[in-house]
């Protein structure tokens, strides 16, 4: 038996200097969250550029009605899993399914297919496909195909010009794109980071393998030598004993090799 080495200094700083990996299912969580906020913050800020600066009649209780249970879903959302508490796809999909929901309670409020953002539908398709696994994403495609498929049953129509529809169209079309092309990207570098610290992680975990790997071949190099050595150091004593005793010049030089020999082998 032997006691285990110490991971020498610099490597345990290493070690310690290496941040918690968060879970992959965990990074896809906080930045959903971060979507979903600026998703409610678009939500709101359009809603009253348009009761501002166009004169359309707009159902603002409901509206806001809705982008309030946005905001308050996601502080839920956000608290539940503030905690460490175990993250899955599932509970990614859930959310993204309900801001399908309540984007399509939005559209059917202001014009239902007719309404400009319906574009909105490809943020939510585009982000699953980077955050969930391939059933759920067709899953949430599903769920976006129908719910436009029920808007063009029934919706409330919105009374605008067609100027102003087209201007909000290509409106609609920009902010769907920047939706999807910053968010995608910070998500891919995220989860690139996250990879680079997976990486580490994994080369320090088999470096010090490789210490302890080198730690236990001393060990049983040092348990192997020790017992020839010991009974070579208690030889060299007898015989250095022997050689006192029996005294004179000659033997001299002989008990200063055994002596020697003892000196060595305790080193």
């Amino acid at each position: 038996a032997y006691d285990a080495p110490a991971v020498p200094p610099r490597i345990s700083r290493r070690l310690l200097a290496v941040r918690p990996i968060p879970d992959r299912s965990r990074v896809n969580l906080w930045w959903l969250v971060r979507l979903r906020w600026a998703q409610i913050a678009g939500q709101a800020s359009t809603v009253a550029l348009v009761a501002l600066l166009v004169d359309v009649p707009l159902p603002l209780v409901e509206l806001a009605a809705v982008v309030a249970a946005g905001l308050v879903s996601n502080l839920i959302f956000a608290g539940y899993f503030r905690d460490p508490r175990p993250v899955h796809e599932g509970h990614l999909a859930g959310v993204m399914a309900l801001d399908v929901a309540l984007l399509t309670i939005l559209l059917y409020l202001t014009g239902g297919p007719l309404n400009p953002f319906g574009f909105l539908y490809l943020v939510q398709i585009a982000l699953a496909t980077v955050l969930l696994h391939a059933a759920l994403t067709w899953t949430l495609v599903g769920l976006s195909f129908l719910g436009f498929g029920l808007l063009l049953l029934g919706h409330r129509p919105l009374d605008i010009a067609d100027d102003t529809r087209m201007l909000g169209m290509w409106f609609a079309l920009g902010v769907a794109a920047a939706f999807i092309v910053h968010f995608l990207l910070r998500v891919l570098d995220a989860l690139t980071d996250r990879e680079k610290e997976l990486a580490e992680a994994r080369n320090l975990a088999a470096r010090q393998e490789r210490l302890a790997s080198l730690a236990t071949m001393a060990a049983g190099a040092a348990h192997e030598l020790s017992t020839p050595l010991g009974t070579v150091a208690l030889v060299a004593k007898e015989l250095e004993r022997s050689l006192v005793k029996l005294g004179g010049d000659p033997v001299a030089p002989l008990v200063e090799d055994a002596r020697l020999i003892r000196e060595q082998v305790g080193r």
